[in-house]
């Protein structure tokens, strides 16, 4: 199924729409003691394991393209210093590289992908323009 050129675009315009109606007053906003929840949606693209690439496959085979979705929390410990932990998840799908006698790519397996993340966040300003350093660790479960 192919997709129209306006069906990809419509995410972006929606993201740029919203990121429009964000009050200046909540720009570059850090107050210690404070914390933030968010929740995300979006995208996770397959690719392909190359045939010798692993244990499970002796051909090439394609992991699709899903939605993924997660949470995030930060903590703002001071104006300076954040800490984050993030959790994400996608369900993908293993596929023949080839057509089959019905004429159809066939499902070979499922790859459920789990992703958590832990960072801490240095805000390096106080003014309308604030940039961040984050260094983190994380650890992804196939």
């Amino acid at each position: 199924m192919k997709t129209s050129p306006m069906t990809r675009r419509l995410p972006l315009a929606g993201a740029l729409l919203l990121l429009g109606l964000a009050s200046p007053a909540a720009l570059a906003q850090n107050r210690g003691g404070t914390a933030e929840v968010t929740l995300f949606g979006g995208g996770y693209w397959g690719g392909r394991l190359y045939s010798e690439s692993n244990a499970f496959f002796d051909r090439s085979v394609e992991v699709s393209d899903e939605p993924t979705y997660g949470a995030r929390i930060g903590f703002n410990v001071n104006r300076w210093l954040g800490l984050e932990a993030g959790f994400s998840r996608a369900e993908a799908r293993f596929r023949s590289r080839f057509r089959d006698d019905f004429d159809d790519r066939r499902n070979l397996g499922d790859l459920e992908s789990r992703h958590w993340e832990g960072n801490l966040v240095f805000n390096l300003g106080k003014h309308r323009f604030v940039p961040y350093v984050t260094v983190g660790a994380g650890a992804t479960q196939f």
